[in-house]
């Protein structure tokens, strides 16, 4: 997979969690691995990211 195409799905996916969270997210890679920080604004939004990823 080229740099490009990469690049393109990591946006693709922030977009779509971004979108899932209803907040701002960004992904970071290096190499084959990389982080993902999701910013909230209080901690309501923190509680809600939290029961999200429990499901």
């Amino acid at each position: 997979m080229s740099f490009n195409s990469a690049n393109a799905d990591t946006l693709a996916l922030e977009k779509s969690l971004e979108h899932m969270l209803g907040l701002k997210v960004r992904l970071q890679t290096q190499g084959k691995t990389g982080s993902l920080t999701v910013f909230y604004k209080d901690l309501d939004q923190l509680d809600e990211i939290i029961r999200k990823l429990r499901g």
